[in-house]
């Protein structure tokens, strides 16, 4: 299955930025938020697709961990 180009780019960019491989999920969000330039409920549904497809778990309510580069 390819992966969507929103979500690829929201990867690239997230990985480019953040060194570990556990992410606070608000720092997330809020990065995400502010380089696409978009309103935060659709990255909160973006994130909720990408958790579904696999591509990102949590860890724990505040951390995210990115399974696909």
């Amino acid at each position: 299955m390819n992966m969507p180009v929103p979500y690829q780019a929201m990867l690239e960019k997230v990985n480019g930025n953040f060194s570990e491989d556990l992410i606070p999920s608000k720092d997330f969000r809020k990065y995400v938020a502010n380089t696409f330039r978009c309103n935060k409920q659709i990255i909160n549904r973006m994130v909720i697709e990408m958790k579904e497809m696999g591509l990102i778990c949590y860890i724990n309510k505040g951390t995210i961990r990115v399974l696909k580069k």
